[in-house]
């Protein structure tokens, strides 16, 4: 048996998979004042994500918009809490001291995203790295601006 699906509804299926997931669920800031200002307001939850994330040894968790049945690290439930959809470790390119944490806060259709970037103590490469992208948009980077210390709000194409 063979399943046909009509142009319609197979732009109704693309739709639900692809693009409805990443605007539900109320994560999305209008602006990116708006995203800032939510830092500001939760800075301490961020470090205390951050410094999670550092000592748990994880590369990347993409952070489910819905509580698991099952029990949930504080990683995970901070990071929802949040409005975090994914937290990295952006890896060095030459030493691991060039690496920082990146907080996605929205996954735009074909792979736009924004968010924070937060540079650990003892990372003064990726400080300079981080400086130098901001003067010198490279490689989809629309923006890159301070926000606090170490902290950068940063708008990906």
């Amino acid at each position: 048996m063979t399943c046909r699906l009509s142009r319609a509804g197979l732009v109704a299926w693309t739709f639900l998979i692809a693009v409805l997931p990443l605007g539900c669920g109320g994560r999305e800031f209008g602006s990116q004042g708006e995203a800032v200002a939510h830092f500001r307001a939760h800075r301490s939850q961020f470090e205390r994500v951050a410094q999670l994330l550092l000592i748990s040894k994880i590369v990347s968790l993409n952070v489910p918009s819905v509580p698991s049945a099952n029990v949930e690290s504080d990683l995970v439930r901070l990071s929802r809490d949040l409005r975090v959809r994914n937290v990295a470790r952006v890896p060095g390119v030459e030493t691991e001291e060039e690496q920082w944490i990146e907080f996605r806060l929205a996954q735009r259709p074909l792979q736009s995203s924004y968010g924070f970037l937060y540079v650990p103590d003892g990372h003064e490469p990726a400080l300079k790295m981080i400086a130098f992208l901001a003067r010198s948009p490279t490689h989809g980077i629309r923006v890159i601006r301070p926000i606090e210390g170490r902290w950068f709000y940063y708008d990906y194409d």
